[in-house]
């Protein structure tokens, strides 16, 4: 004989439910194992072999050789400190790797981005707004957030430069033509 515990269902699904409160007939369900070997925990229609409806805490890390779907995805502590996608040794607070060699960190990095593949292949960082609106990346210090940027307007096509808090330092029009301390 085996020592073991056995949970067998003749009928289909096992469900674990408990009481709603003390000594009430109507329970909750918590959990459910399908018959397709499916678990849902918060949930009773179970899409994937690990469904939660709900949150996950973990003191210890979470690892997955395949895709991971959020709503979102908040990291306090992972890798000494940094969050690593595509990585597992990041070298800065956040760094996205497609592959490769991370490159040396920089003193005051915060970020690495880098993309795969040999000396032809390029990076980029998308900054997507409205169409109606603008696109913009800001630089700034401890006293003000945004004294500098570079902002892509997309109602008229232009790009502007922004510094020591005034926009339009220099500004570059979708027909190319260049204005310097004025909004054209």
């Amino acid at each position: 004989t085996d020592d073991k515990l056995r949970i067998v269902s003749e009928y289909g699904d096992i469900a674990f439910e408990a009481a709603a409160t003390a000594g009430s007939d109507s329970n909750t369900e918590y959990m459910r194992i399908e018959t397709g070997g499916n678990v849902g925990i918060g949930t009773s229609n179970p899409a994937a072999q690990l469904d939660v409806n709900g949150n996950i805490n973990t003191n210890s890390h979470i690892t997955s050789s395949g895709n991971i779907s959020a709503s979102y995805f908040h990291a306090t502590h992972s890798f000494g400190g940094h969050v690593g996608v595509g990585t597992t040794t990041p070298i800065t607070e956040l760094e996205v790797n497609t592959g490769g060699t991370s490159p040396t960190n920089i003193a005051g990095n915060v970020a690495s981005f880098q993309q795969a593949g040999g000396t032809a292949f390029a990076a980029s960082i998308a900054v997507t707004s409205g169409n109606a609106s603008r696109a913009s990346i800001f630089f700034g210090d401890t006293d003000s957030q945004n004294p500098g940027g570079i902002r892509y307007n997309n109602v008229d096509d232009s790009l502007s430069i922004k510094t020591n808090g005034t926009d339009h330092k220099l500004t570059i029009t979708a027909d190319g033509m260049v204005s310097i301390g004025q909004e054209t």
